[in-house]
């Protein structure tokens, strides 16, 4: 074994420079590789330097890996007896137990994070169980859609990989509830939004109709009919275009030729009413 060399590594180690010192103490045992005190040497300090990391256990493993090497070429290069396959099966065991450690703690490191994980999705659920509640339970399509907004963001935050099997199940009822309230819901504010149209054109009608009665002379009331024809009959229900049909042909009455093409150009022209829809 290079006398030099070694003196080298032992100053490394002794500075804690490790890194210097493995450099050194590789090149050492690469030189000798059949030598046993250059062998111990550099095999043990790579698993102290594994042992003494355990809490990284990226390194740890990197030191485990180096000494696994070490052992194979020293076995290699080697003039083997009984004492020298002892020296090995004895570092081969040292690097097994520090594996078995690194590896119970990577398990316990996993199984922390999955419980913390698990805690945290555990949260977030209920919290969008409740607003799956409100959510049903609001009437106003601004309140709808802010609640819906929430469930959206907080279902964004779940780490789904962490699932319990409990937290798989409520996750997929809760998903199915607010899926079936989103629809209803958009459904009813449609509706209510379409009943209002009908109701406020409804009043329009109602009120040119009632205009044009009172009227004496049919030429004044040509601005009136603009409100008439202010509302898009395609979104008109049954009983509304009833009654609209009944005004139309009632003004349509009052009018000469003239008059009607008057009002049919006016009604083509006419730009319709559109309560906007969120």
């Amino acid at each position: 074994m290079d006398k030099k060399l070694y003196s080298l590594f032992e100053k490394y180690l002794y500075e804690g420079k490790f890194s210097e010192a493995l450099l050194v103490g590789q090149n050492m045992f690469n030189k000798d590789s059949g030598n046993i005190e250059a062998f111990q040497k550099y095999a043990g300090t790579l698993l102290e330097l594994a042992a003494a990391n355990q809490t990284l256990i990226p390194t740890a493993k990197y030191y485990c890996d180096r000494a696994e090497l070490a052992v194979d070429f020293f076995a290699e290069n080697t003039a083997l007896d009984e004492s020298i396959v002892d020296i090995i099966m004895e570092i081969k065991e040292r690097i097994s137990n520090i594996r078995a450690e690194l590896a119970a703690k990577e398990y316990a490191g996993r199984k922390a994070v999955f419980r913390e994980k698990a805690e945290e999705n555990e949260k977030t659920l209920h919290v969008i169980q409740k607003l799956s509640h409100a959510l049903s339970n609001a009437t106003k399509k601004q309140e709808f859609h802010k609640i819906l907004d929430q469930i959206q963001q907080l279902d964004g935050v779940l780490e789904q990989e962490y699932f319990t099997e409990p937290q798989e199940q409520l996750y997929q009822q809760i998903s199915r509830e607010c899926a079936s309230i989103t629809d209803a819901k958009i459904r009813y504010f449609n509706h209510k939004q379409n009943v209002d149209y009908n109701l406020k054109a409804l009043e329009a009608y109602e009120r040119v109709y009632r205009l044009l009665k009172e009227a004496e002379n049919m030429e004044d009331c040509k601005e009136i009919t603009r409100d008439f024809f202010a509302f898009d009959t395609s979104r008109l229900f049954n009983e509304t275009l009833v009654y609209y049909n009944h005004v139309y042909s009632y003004i349509l009455s009052k009018m000469d030729d003239r008059g009607k093409f008057h009002m049919t150009k006016l009604a083509i022209q006419c730009e319709k009413q559109n309560m906007r829809r969120r």
